[in-house]
């Protein structure tokens, strides 16, 4: 009887401790102490034993089946955690077919299920709550085995998966502080919370699967994502698969596609006063005002690389504003803490001082040549409510090393040189999602036509990697002793004259001028007229930054030397430096003045910015635009090393879910390629080739895009909107097969030409169409060529998988006629 007693008041103890405490208002000293309790968490001896429980969160069931469940001590009156040990099983529901279709791509089934034997949960929502209604919690549990599951899977999180390069290079994916989380929801009235279980499939393997209710995730922060639910698989310190990502199920009885993205701060102003100094190293102070518009939040989440390590952070009053920061090769993400919790429409100011804690393999600003130099961490250098998410007004004050020319993000205020450096500011004018900077000794080209200016800058020194390449020739010469080679550059081939960019610099700002006017009358006007196109001394990439293009030095080296180099052997090579330039400058429109509202719409991006290389190749070098499209078809149809067609993988809507472990380039050909086609077969079919403009329609819906969404992220439907005014129809047919769906049609066609009455030729036709659903609709351009010229005569339009045949009166004889004649209708044509 006195043991019964004993064992109730232990457990109504447990449970009153487990209240929760306010924080919201606690001194923020006792936050950091309650911040200090989560980082470490404990096992309590408050369990319960489990048999066939069923535990729903969201998509996903865990049931119980047989074992036991350990509690954590509460921190500050909050149960956070439990570890489970028996027989477990899991069950995860998509809630869509697609949803389904990626699911079973990693778990062979539209639903995923598994075993596991243990399992660590972490939460910050109602999973307690829930518990103590599923199970009787009582005395009794191993603390001692829950505090080592606590602590292993802490101590992963923290050392393994965050954004240290070197963890980054192992394949590791990245996650958010998780005590800084916690703390954030626990001081957060509006916010609903995590829930966290990591286990180990026995046919899956290790998985995470997470929901966060209704603030941004806590896996995976990089990615501007609205999905509550996430599922990701990993091998630690090799790789991780996106298994799945959606949102809640409830939500998807209204669409297929729900979409709600919101963000919990917002800067309105950032000035940054900041010094790139001796030895490349940078240092900072940024002063950010902005204001809590998406709850009650105490604690914020702020994007800042790992290296750059906060000295001082002050408020609007210069009173101390306490912070989080863990070591630099930690979780290192930064969360500040206010002396309130945040109240709408008020406003609020930090000042924050930083600068590089460096080593050689771990900085911003590499040095990879004499005068050049390689500037990284473009979108966490400055302090932000996340890149390519929030916009902001910036204004930038540098002192840099006078010897240098320096070129910034936004119009240039003034310039000046003194005993101490170059010193210069900047002004966005506008709200941008990113800033950034370039630097170097260079050679300066500008190119201005009807009030826009293109600055072109080259390194006057060739990159380190051409100078290795230079240095090893030099030596093999002097170890072929004598009578060996003098010429050895001459017998590989190579000129090493052409190895200068600076000779390109020129050229460089013609092509890209005349992109963007091209583009401007495309698209309409950027609210800045002058744009700087820089080099950067590493092979392979292009980046743009508003009003600051960063092209590679490669694309910078003259024809002759890219073939010597065996840089340009293949179509693909070329391609690259065909476009490189023009691709990068329509981002000016397409991912700055538009950005993207989530991770599933960046296909407006990369997919409208590939649309416009080709659009610029169609009127500056058209006997490449066919090409163009042919390396795009064949970069989707091709199957990858899995024996996978990226179309066929999954919707580009889903963008980064759909790589592999094995299959890593999904997403770039579906965004990128199968994105340009979509924008492409648009432009055809508003076409009017009778009009002596005949993309005037096109022009004109582009223009309302780009001016209604301007200076701000636009989502897939946004678009789709203005699509349907300017073509005059529902387009939802369009959108569900091109964006949301992966069929391709594959076409046969046939004709035949036979005298008609009155000197007209009869076009006898069939176009059999295959391999695509009752619903799908093509609509198919058609081509005459008479003279050697190919006039579009129509469309031929089909639905579903049949056969069309219809005879057409032509009141001229042409030498052939063609389907898709310029390759620009995505599909797999027998002919």
């Amino acid at each position: 009887m006195s043991t019964r007693v004993g064992i109730a008041l232990l457990c109504l103890s447990f449970c009153a401790s487990a209240r929760a405490a306010d924080l919201s208002t606690a001194p923020a000293d006792d936050l950091l102490k309650v911040y200090a309790q989560l980082r470490t968490l404990k096992g309590s001896d408050q369990g319960a034993v489990t048999a066939n429980v069923d535990w729903q969160r969201d998509a996903a069931t865990f049931t119980f089946v047989d074992g036991h469940l350990t509690f954590a001590e509460p921190v500050a009156g909050h149960v956070v955690a439990a570890y489970f040990e028996g027989q477990g099983k899991i069950q995860i529901k998509a809630p869509t077919p697609a949803l389904q279709h990626q699911l079973a791509r990693f778990g062979g089934s539209t639903t995923l299920q598994d075993e596991f034997k243990r399992a660590v949960f972490f939460f910050t929502d109602d999973s307690w709550e829930q518990l103590q209604k599923l199970l009787k919690v009582h005395p009794g549990a191993n603390a001692q085995e829950a505090t080592q599951a606590f602590e292993a899977a802490q101590k992963k999180y923290s050392t393994s998966f965050n954004g240290w390069w070197e963890n980054q290079h192992k394949g590791n994916l990245e996650m958010r502080n998780l005590g800084a989380r916690m703390l954030a929801d626990m001081t957060d009235p509006s916010s609903k919370g995590f829930f966290l279980a990591d286990f180990k499939g026995q046919h899956h393997g290790d998985l995470l699967y997470q929901i966060s209710w209704n603030r941004d995730a806590l896996l995976l922060p990089g990615f501007a994502n609205d999905e509550e639910v996430l599922l990701l698989h990993y091998n630690r310190d090799e790789y991780y698969e996106w298994v799945a990502g959606f949102h809640r199920a409830e939500e998807y009885a209204h669409t297929a596609w729900p979409e709600h993205r919101a963000l919990l701060a917002h800067c309105k102003q950032e000035n940054i006063d900041a010094e790139v100094g001796k030895g490349n190293h940078l240092s900072a102070t940024a002063t950010m005002e902005f204001e809590v518009p998406g709850g009650t939040a105490r604690v914020l989440p702020l994007e800042l690389e790992g290296v750059l390590r906060i000295s001082t952070l002050q408020d609007g009053q210069g009173k101390k504003v306490p912070f989080i920061q863990e070591p630099r090769e930690r979780d290192s993400d930064t969360w500040v803490i206010l002396p309130e919790p945040a109240a709408s429409g008020k406003s609020y100011s930090v000042k924050i001082g930083y600068e590089e804690d460096s080593t050689h393999d771990s900085r911003i600003v590499f040095q990879k040549g004499e005068g050049l130099y390689y500037v990284t961490a473009r979108e966490s250098w400055f302090p932000s409510f996340g890149a390519f998410d929030d916009r902001t007004h910036y204004t930038l004050h540098f002192l840099s090393p006078k010897k240098f020319k320096f070129v910034g993000t936004g119009r240039l205020v003034k310039s000046s040189k003194d005993k101490e450096g170059l010193e210069t500011d900047w002004d966005t004018d506008v709200p941008l999602s990113v800033v950034g900077f370039n630097y170097g000794d260079f050679v300066e080209k500008s190119q201005s036509n009807s009030g826009l200016t293109v600055t072109a800058y080259g390194g006057k020194e060739i990159p380190d990697e051409l100078k290795g390449l230079t240095s090893a020739i030099d030596m093999a010469e002097l170890q072929s002793g004598i009578g060996g080679s003098r010429n050895l550059d001459g017998e590989l081939g190579i000129a090493r004259g052409g190895f200068s960019t600076s000779a390109n610099t020129a050229y460089a700002a013609s092509v890209s001028l005349q992109a963007l006017k091209l583009y401007q009358y495309y698209y309409g006007d950027l609210p800045f007229k002058a744009v700087a196109v820089t080099e950067q001394p590493i092979r392979g990439y292009g980046q743009s930054w508003p009003t600051l293009v960063f092209l590679p030095y490669d694309s910078l080296l003259d024809p002759a030397t890219l073939h010597q180099l065996h840089l340009a052997d293949s179509g693909e090579e070329r391609e690259f430096y065909n476009v490189v330039a023009v691709h990068e400058m329509a981002h000016q429109w397409w991912g700055h003045l538009v950005g993207w509202k989530t991770y599933r719409d960046q296909w407006m991006s990369e997919g409208f910015a590939e649309f416009s290389a080709g659009l610029y190749l169609k009127r500056i070098a058209p006997q490449k635009f066919r090409p163009f499209w042919d390396l795009k078809r064949r970069w989707l149809l091709s199957k990858n090393t899995e024996g996978h067609r990226p179309v066929d993988v999954g919707p580009l809507y889903l963008n980064y879910q759909l790589n592999g472990h094995l299959e890593n380039g999904n997403s770039t050909a579906l965004i990128y390629y199968k994105g340009a086609y979509v924008l492409e077969m648009l432009r055809m079919l508003m076409e009017d080739p009778r009009q002596s403009e005949p993309d005037a329609r096109f022009i004109k819906m582009m223009h309302e895009f780009a001016a209604t969404s301007a200076n701000r992220n636009a989502s897939t439907a946004d678009f789709q909107r203005v699509v349907e005014k300017h073509m005059g129809e529902p387009m939802g047919w369009f959108f569900d097969q091109w964006v949301y769906g992966t069929e391709v049609p594959e076409l046969n066609f046939k004709y035949a030409l036979k005298p008609g009455d009155g000197g007209k030729t009869i076009l006898q036709l069939s176009l059999a169409q295959s391999g695509v659903s009752d619903h799908f609709q093509s609509r198919v351009p058609i081509y005459a060529t008479v003279g050697g010229s190919a006039r579009r005569m129509g469309f031929l339009r089909i639905v579903g998988s049949t056969t069309l045949q219809t005879e057409v009166p032509l009141p001229f004889h042409p030498d052939k006629v063609t389907l898709d004649e310029d390759h620009d209708f995505l599909e797999i044509e027998h002919q």
